[in-house]
């Protein structure tokens, strides 16, 4: 009888190792735990500890989604930092005196001025002319 149970013993303790490589534990080790105390034994702590090679591709994906979502904001940044760079471009030929000679008509009209990136009325600031002019129109209204 004993000449069943040691080989028994240890195809089971060679099980247990392999399940516990595939879960990303040292198989070796857990071969030979299973061999000192109880295949039956190994293999309910081993399953009852997280399976690392899940947690290894869930975290892989997890970093692949991440970076995805950083890749979408910075081209959404550069996108809006471009944007913004044309409206200033606007802006500064614009106060290089290369402003449209409409935009030049409806700013003598209302007193409106441009300095600092910025159209100027009274003691407020306006990042588009058209917010100024309205601004004006309502102020012209009200008087």
């Amino acid at each position: 009888m004993e000449w069943v149970l040691i080989p028994s013993w240890l195809v089971f303790a060679c099980g247990v190792g392999y399940i516990a490589d595939e879960r990303g534990y040292s198989g070796v080790g857990w071969t030979a735990l299973s061999i000192f105390l109880s295949p039956l034994l190994a293999v309910v702590v081993l399953l009852s500890k997280p399976n690392l090679v899940e947690l290894a591709i869930n975290q892989e994906r997890e970093d692949r989604r991440h970076q995805e979502i950083l890749a979408a904001l910075a081209k959404r940044n550069a996108s809006a930092q471009s944007t913004e760079g044309k409206m200033s471009n606007a802006n500064a030929q614009s106060a290089d005196g290369k402003m449209s000679s409409d935009d030049q008509t409806i700013m003598d009209q209302f007193g409106i001025t441009y300095s600092l990136s910025r159209y100027h009325l009274d003691d407020r600031r306006f990042m588009e002319l058209s917010d100024a002019v309205k601004y004006a129109k309502l102020k012209q209204g009200k008087s």
